[in-house]
């Protein structure tokens, strides 16, 4: 193999199930390699993943992304079983009695356009053959359930919501303090199509991201593996196109250099910046706040119907509460932690996620203005980042072997890092160890690290 060490850089969900997945691959082979996780904080998964939507689900896009998000569900459906069939019986008995993903089937629920439905009826065959009962219904066939007919309005309108906003907000005002109204009021409306159907996918659920985790920390100490907390990289050593060593920093501030045999950046948001630095260019990976609204239903209104997409927003019910998820297309793209200016963030509600589930004429969702969407909310604030890419797909594998062979990055997922760790993992498992054979999980095709997005501007409507 000629491999003595593989480092990971990225102790968030997608490193540490990499970093655990390589080294059961290695136990299971017997062979003499040492897996190294680096983690900058002192705790694993505490920056975008303890964070996170915790959803999974498949994609609609592609055969190759439905089958590769499956795998990732259905490991967590029983984390237990998924080490326990595979795991060498030596490893320590006592770590899987701590293995959960805790993991809820609530099912994913699509109302999509006349072209979206059509297109998601050209993937049935794929989900038939996954053993994946999707349910497809008309309009009219959907009002079937009490649910949908109590909760939603599949009739519903998108009107003007730029004149909305002039009639509720004072934007002189907001033009003297210094916005730029172009770019917060853009004119260019998108159109919006009558909702024809409705889809639902039984494999979606939630999963709790700390369970995942720590369960894959018990699991990576257990057969031997070394973790780095507090543990910052700053640079690479280089002998020709290889990376032949890593220097990092360590609590105390000195620089520290070891010896090791490739590298994987699994550093989420931040990746770009490592990317930099060790192969002197970005691939594209932009950091967005990601932005939750959180609001109380009124008396009556179901919550149990599992997540709801209607044109690239979501609704995610939890018990007593229902949170909306966006991203603004027009922010400045940074890592800061800074709150954004009440009205600028009103304004992009307003904008991005009202025009989609509501109207005071006629919403999308019934009573929504008892419900809070016209801009009372309980909580409301920035959470975490996206780190997206310029056609919202992630980077797995070897951006550029000609620069460094020995180099690889799983990064990019753009807020679905969760669903996609198990599947990339294994799949970059295969390419790391250059196993034989086919691998079990394929990266797909549009996934591939070597693309060249860094001329690009990224487009939320995979989000």
């Amino acid at each position: 193999m000629g491999f003595g060490s593989i480092d990971i850089v990225g102790g968030g969900i997608v490193g540490t199930t990499l970093a655990t997945e390589l080294l059961r691959e290695i136990r299971k082979r017997r062979l003499n390699i040492e897996v190294h996780l680096f983690e900058k904080q002192g705790q694993l998964g505490i920056e975008n993943t303890e964070k996170s939507f915790e959803g999974v689900r498949t994609f609609w896009f592609t055969p190759e992304e439905v089958r590769f998000y499956l795998v990732s569900i259905r490991a967590m459906q029983d984390l237990a079983s998924h080490f326990g069939t595979v795991a060498e019986p030596s490893a320590a008995s006592d770590a899987w009695v701590r293995i959960s993903a805790n993991y809820r089937p609530v099912g994913y629920h699509y109302f999509l356009t006349e072209d979206e439905f059509a297109f998601s009826q050209g993937l049935e065959s794929v989900f038939r053959d996954e053993h994946v009962p999707v349910e497809f219904y008309s309009c009219r066939e959907a009002l079937r359930f009490d649910w949908i007919r109590n909760n939603f309005d599949l009739n519903a309108a998108v009107l003007d919501e730029d004149a909305w906003i002039a009639d509720h907000f004072d934007l002189d005002a907001w033009q003297r303090a210094g916005f730029d109204l172009k770019t917060i009021m853009n004119k260019e409306r998108v159109q919006m199509s009558p909702i024809c159907g409705y889809v639902r996918v039984p494999v979606a659920g939630f999963v709790s991201a700390g369970d995942v985790v720590a369960s894959y920390r018990s699991v990576f100490e257990s057969l031997g593996g070394r973790l780095h907390l507090n543990t910052e990289i700053i640079g690479i050593k280089t002998e020709g196109c290889r990376v032949a060593g890593v220097d990092f920093m360590q609590g105390s501030g000195f620089i520290h250099t070891k010896p090791t045999d490739y590298v994987v950046n699994a550093a989420g948001v931040w990746s770009d910046r490592l990317n930099e630095r060790f192969m002197g260019e970005r691939l594209g990976v932009v950091p967005h706040r990601r932005y939750p609204l959180i609001v109380r239903p009124p008396e009556g209104y179901r919550t149990d119907h599992g997540m709801v997409l209607l044109r690239q927003r979501v609704i995610r019910p939890d018990e007593d509460r229902i949170w909306l998820y966006y991203t603004p297309p027009d922010e400045t793209p940074g890592i800061e932690d800074k709150r954004p200016d009440d009205a600028v963030f009103d304004t992009y509600f307003f904008k991005y996620i009202f025009p989609v589930f509501c109207h005071p004429e006629r919403p999308f969702i019934k009573r929504a203005e008892t419900l809070g969407l016209y801009g009372g909310t309980d909580r409301r604030g920035w959470l975490g980042h996206y780190a997206d890419t310029a056609d919202e797909c992630p980077f797995i594998g070897r951006p550029r072997p000609d620069i460094l062979e020995n180099y690889a990055v799983s990064t990019g997922y753009s807020g679905h890092g969760i669903q996609a760790s198990i599947a990339a993992a294994l799949a970059l498992t295969h390419e790391i160890l250059r196993l034989d054979g086919d691998p079990c999980v394929k990266i797909p095709e549009r996934y591939a690290a070597d693309r060249d997005l860094t001329r690009s501007a990224p487009d939320h409507s995979r989000l």
